[in-house]
């Protein structure tokens, strides 16, 4: 679906940066779920994501402030059928990871309608960008 554009995550702030995507598909009951982010932030140890479903009330974590010594997201797919949890890079995240929550809490929902993707920044001193993100449906 379409991608969403560059927004400003906020050092040091619970609130986030939100960004939403408006799905509307002919599917009506959800199958599996991925998502796309591209990133650009110096230290992204201080980063969580959250996926938040078009109800409004479920929200899954993809990464928790666990990926270390690496700073960026590029093309970085956050996918169930992943192998490994994004927790160490060495330069930036690229290729599939598996979400700390899995995606498929999603399954069987009604996808259409506003998804949300919440970048918190939990530390100060580093800004960042949330540069784009996308969401495929199936």
């Amino acid at each position: 679906f379409s991608v969403a554009p560059a927004l400003l995550i906020p050092d040091y702030n619970a609130t986030g940066a939100v960004s939403t995507i408006d799905v509307v598909s002919s599917v009506t009951s959800l199958t599996k779920v991925t998502v796309k982010v591209n990133i650009t932030h110096a230290y992204d140890g201080d980063l969580a994501l959250y996926l938040i479903g078009p109800d409004g009330t479920t929200t899954i974590t993809l990464i928790a402030n666990q990926a270390s010594d690496s700073d960026n997201f590029r093309d970085t797919i956050f996918d169930d059928a992943a192998t490994e949890y994004a927790t160490n890079g060495e330069n930036s995240f690229r290729g599939s990871y598996k979400p700390v929550e899995p995606l498929s809490t999603f399954n069987g929902i009604n996808p259409n309608g506003t998804w949300s993707l919440k970048v918190v920044d939990s530390d100060g001193g580093v800004e960042g960008t949330l540069d784009n993100w996308s969401i495929i449906i199936e």
